[in-house]
């Protein structure tokens, strides 16, 4: 097998939402965000390749950008 398989039901236990809809499979996090959108492949899969997530993450803070305005 080339591929792992997600559990639904396993992302369903844990607050994640699943919507599969007009050949799509969409999974959204607690908030409600969207965190993957598949399409259906002809073999009825939903091929879904973590390798090009990247997270990124920027923090600001009012005392940081009240020194910017300093400057």
């Amino acid at each position: 097998m080339k591929n792992n398989i997600l559990s639904l039901g396993q992302f369903l236990e844990k607050g994640f939402e699943v919507q599969m809809k007009d050949k799509n499979l969409k999974i959204f996090d607690e908030s409600g965000a969207a965190i993957a959108s598949v399409k259906m492949t002809r073999n009825r899969m939903f091929p879904l390749d973590l390798s090009i997530c990247q997270s990124k993450c920027f923090k600001a803070e009012i005392s940081n950008l009240m020194n910017l305005w300093h400057l």
